[in-house]
C-alpha cells in the first residue's frame, strides 16, 4: 500500500511541473536601437492565436515584449518595426523559450522592417 501511495504522489508531483504541452512554446520579441540619435518606432508582433499586437510610440533605446506563452510549434512568429521619427538602425530579435532564434540589424534607410521565423 505504501508503494502505491508513493507512486501516486510521484505521479501527481510530476504532473504539477508539466504546465506546458510539448507543442506550446514561449516567445519574446526585442528591438534595440544601435545608436544614440533620437527616434521613435511602432512595433507590431504576433501573439498566440495568430493575432497581432501594435505598440507605439516606442521612444527608448530598448523595447522587449512580455513573454507570449502558448505559441504553437510550427506557427510563424513575426516582428515588424515602422519608423515614426528618426533614422536609427535597430537590432531585431525573436526568442523561443529564452533562446534567440532570429536576429537581424536594420539599416538607416527605409521605414519598415520585418523579421519572421517558424517556431
Amino acid at each position: 500500500m505504501k508503494k502505491i501511495t508513493l507512486l501516486i504522489c510521484c505521479a501527481l508531483l510530476s504532473l504539477t511541473f508539466c504546465t506546458r504541452e510539448d507543442n506550446e512554446l514561449s516567445v519574446i520579441y526585442e528591438a534595440n536601437k544601435l545608436d544614440t540619435n533620437a527616434s521613435s518606432i511602432r512595433v507590431m508582433y504576433t501573439i498566440a492565436g495568430d493575432r497581432d499586437v501594435t505598440k507605439a510610440p516606442i521612444e527608448g533605446d530598448f523595447w522587449r515584449s512580455d513573454t507570449i506563452d502558448n505559441m504553437k510549434e510550427g506557427r510563424t512568429a513575426r516582428l515588424t518595426i515602422e519608423r515614426i521619427s528618426g533614422n536609427s538602425p535597430y537590432r531585431l530579435r525573436i526568442f523561443r523559450n529564452g533562446v534567440a532564434i532570429e536576429t537581424t540589424d536594420t539599416d538607416t534607410l527605409g521605414s519598415e522592417f520585418t523579421i519572421a521565423t517558424e517556431i
